[in-house]
């Protein structure tokens, strides 16, 4: 069993596991990889501090070299080709409401 993390400001570690439940639920993240690993071994609570505290390491090292964070396991979700034409769709239906509201519309036919 691993050391209770009873020290330091209780504000601050609270702030970090929030961080930690949202950067999990990223898919195919490197930190979501960092979790599904502690938390098989250990359990959801102390996978959970472990990413928290590992999101600190992160943040404390990102600051003080001034570097951009990339994860390089991240994939980013794109648009599906029946989605972009559905919003196309909503546009052209939007466009004659604006008008008729009488917003002007810039750069559209």
């Amino acid at each position: 069993m691993g050391t209770s993390q009873r020290k330091g400001n209780r504000w601050l570690r609270r702030i970090l596991v929030q961080c930690a439940t949202v950067a999990v639920k990223a898919r195919n993240s490197q930190i979501r990889l960092f979790y599904l690993r502690i938390r098989g071994r250990r359990g959801h609570k102390i996978a959970m501090v472990a990413t928290a505290r590992k999101l600190l390491g992160i943040i404390w090292h990102l600051l003080i070299t001034g570097e951009e964070y990339i994860d390089k396991h991240y994939v980013k979700k794109t648009m599906t080709k029946s989605r972009k034409e559905t919003l196309k769709l909503a546009l052209k239906e939007a466009i004659p409401l604006l008008r008729q509201a009488e917003y002007t519309i810039i750069g559209l036919g």
